[in-house]
């Protein structure tokens, strides 16, 4: 009896479902090599949209800070009816929420100084080191550094006069709030690596808190706040443009751990 393959009640000829089997394998080979170029060219235009909504947004973040910045310069100063309502209403808190204060003081100590210089971004750039996040340490560094310059260089050119009761003491320049700025760049950066919704809304609390305490304790106008949380976003997300963010993700997929997930 022949060699072949039965279906049903038809055998076919070995031969032919060899040439089967020849015609068909190039086939679905080809078919998988397509899609995947699909998906794989879906996703970099997925990241290229993205990095372009980070550009845009980014941009536009500086453009509000120096917006702000040059209002303050041309005249505005202390005297907006927003800033000076904002104060009124931070010398009512202060009457019935006394609770805040050591919130406050403890803030204004973590995020300025020597403390904000050289101890908490070390530290986060250890445990970044430690989780194997090279590259979000990177990025979190370049963003401290960057971030810090341009404060002082906007407290130089807008020189801002703080408000007139200042709890705190604190150095020459209210425009923009350095605590503020160097609190957002912690923030966003750890939300963006983290990239987990209960990271975005820790990283919106500490911000939102950290500018609370700011002017809880008039040592900054309410603009300047904004401004130097604008300054930051401006900062890194046109850093996280460059995708330094997601290298580490990348670098851990391992081929190997590929071939076991399609295993």
């Amino acid at each position: 009896m022949g060699r072949g393959t039965r279906i049903g009640h038809r055998r076919i000829p070995a031969d032919s479902v060899d040439r089967m089997v020849d015609d068909e394998v190039p086939r679905r080979v080809s078919a998988i090599r397509t899609g995947s170029a699909v998906v794989s060219d879906g996703r970099a235009h997925g990241r290229a949209h993205g990095r372009v909504g980070l550009v845009v947004t980014g941009a536009a973040s500086l453009v509000v800070a120096t917006a702000i910045g040059l209002v303050v310069m041309v005249g505005l100063g202390g005297e907006n009816v927003v800033d000076e309502a904002w104060l009124t209403l931070m010398a009512g808190m202060r009457e019935h929420a006394a609770w805040f204060m050591p919130i406050a003081l403890a803030l204004n100590r973590i995020g300025g100084g020597w403390t904000a210089a050289v101890v908490v971004p070390p530290l986060v750039i250890a445990v970044l080191l430690l989780r194997r996040r090279h590259w979000g340490a990177l990025l979190f560094a370049v963003a401290t550094i960057l971030g810090a310059l341009l404060v002082q260089v906007a407290k130089h050119a807008f020189a801002r006069e703080r408000p007139p009761d200042m709890i705190v003491t604190s150095d020459a320049g209210s425009f923009p709030s350095g605590h503020v700025a160097n609190a957002t760049v912690m923030a966003l950066v750890l939300a963006l690596l983290l990239a987990r919704w209960w990271a975005w809304v820790l990283a919106s609390l500490y911000v939102l808190t950290m500018l609370l305490s700011r002017t809880y304790l008039d040592v900054h106008w309410l603009s300047d706040t904004i401004g130097g949380a604008a300054l930051a976003v401006g900062v890194v997300l046109l850093l996280a443009a460059t995708g330094l963010h997601h290298r580490d993700d990348v670098a851990a997929k391992r081929p190997g751990d590929a071939d076991a997930e399609r295993t």
